[in-house]
């Protein structure tokens, strides 16, 4: 079963069939059968809400509309991504100084003030 390849249960791709992510290709006593670029739209749909879309913005990207620019909401969501990789970066620096730090109280250490950025 297709679901289960990638670790999911079958009515979540029975529910990105309703929100026209996904279209079997046939049905076989009863059960859908997709074909092998329905795998790569379920990695591109894992991947797509690993990095925050929505299943709106996902049929988005995935539409042939002329009126959706894939490329304009691809580069919002990058500009996203961005910003979320520079917070996760600064929450790595406080976390690895904050496990060597040797301040009684580490908000008034100044190489913590430092790396979280707050005033001094």
């Amino acid at each position: 079963m297709l679901a289960a390849e990638f670790g999911l249960e079958a009515h979540v791709l029975r529910h990105w069939e309703t929100e026209g992510l996904l279209e079997p290709v046939t049905r076989v006593g009863g059960k859908r059968r997709y074909d092998s670029s329905a795998r790569a739209r379920i990695r591109t749909i894992l991947a797509a809400k690993e990095a925050g879309m929505t299943l709106a913005g996902i049929r988005s990207v995935f539409s042939t509309d002329s009126g959706h620019d894939r490329h304009a909401i691809l580069s919002d969501q990058l500009v996203l991504l961005e910003q979320r990789r520079s917070d996760l970066e600064l929450s790595i620096a406080a976390l690895e100084h904050l496990r060597v730090c040797q301040n009684s109280d580490f908000a008034k250490c100044p190489d913590f003030i430092a790396i979280a950025g707050a005033p001094a």
